[in-house]
């Protein structure tokens, strides 16, 4: 499909083709992201305690599992990032 030629229909198929891939891959990798949330959180807790004497604490029933959260969104977003640069690196060559 000539990018150039092509009519707002069949751009409108690729954007919402493009945009199915990126909700499953990032669904996947957030989940992903999720269930490591735990390893992550404690190697940082590691560094903190070790390096710099800081201990980390929660004072909300909800901080741990929103923290969680915050993780496994951010492990979507930079994974699906990654993912698509190296696609788009890949198709330039």
């Amino acid at each position: 499909m000539d990018p150039h030629k092509a009519s707002i229909i069949e751009h409108l198929g690729e954007l919402r083709r493009r945009l199915i891939v990126f909700l499953i891959f990032f669904s996947l990798f957030s989940v992903l992201g999720y269930f490591l949330s735990d390893v992550i959180i404690k190697m940082i807790s590691d560094y903190l305690t070790k390096r710099l004497g800081i201990t980390l604490i929660s004072i909300h029933p909800m901080e741990v599992f929103f923290t969680k959260l915050n993780i496994a969104v951010f492990m979507g977003i930079i994974s699906v990032s990654y993912t698509h640069l190296r696609a788009h690196e890949t198709s330039l060559h």
